[in-house]
This record gives structure tokens, sequence and C-alpha cells, in this order.
């Protein structure tokens, strides 16, 4: 995340070929509520949405956000 900030700022002028999982935080807090309510939870849970590459997120923060110069590399 620290490199789309980058890129916003306009001190790099390119990010990584990386991708991540993007979760909406009301379904992480609801999975936490669940967890703690169930007797039987144990153990580790993952609370993860789609995988995105990088360049997906860039382009659509591009067109979210034409008045910043974010690179596309």
């Amino acid at each position: 995340m620290f490199d789309i900030v980058l890129a916003f700022a306009g001190t790099i002028k390119g990010y990584p070929n990386i991708a991540f999982g993007i979760t909406r935080v009301t379904d992480v807090a609801m999975a936490h509520i669940l967890a703690y309510e169930s007797e039987h939870a144990t153990g580790r849970y993952i609370c993860s949405g789609p995988v995105h590459p990088l360049a997906d997120v860039v382009s659509l923060l591009r067109k979210l956000y034409p008045m910043y110069d974010i690179s596309d590399k």
C-alpha cells in the first residue's frame, strides 16, 4: 500500500508487480464478532477478498483521481 501512496505523491514513477487481497473493513469486523461469539471458534482465520494485481488498482485510481499524475508503469 505504501507504493500507492508514493505513486500519488509523485515520488516514484513505477510500482512493483505484486497483487494483494482487498477486504472491506466491515467484513473483517463481522468476522471478528462471529469468531468471538462462537464457542467452537479456535485457531486462526483468514479474512481476504479477491486478489487484485497492483496494476489494476493503480488503473482504477487513475480513473478516479485524474488530477494526480499516477504512473502506469
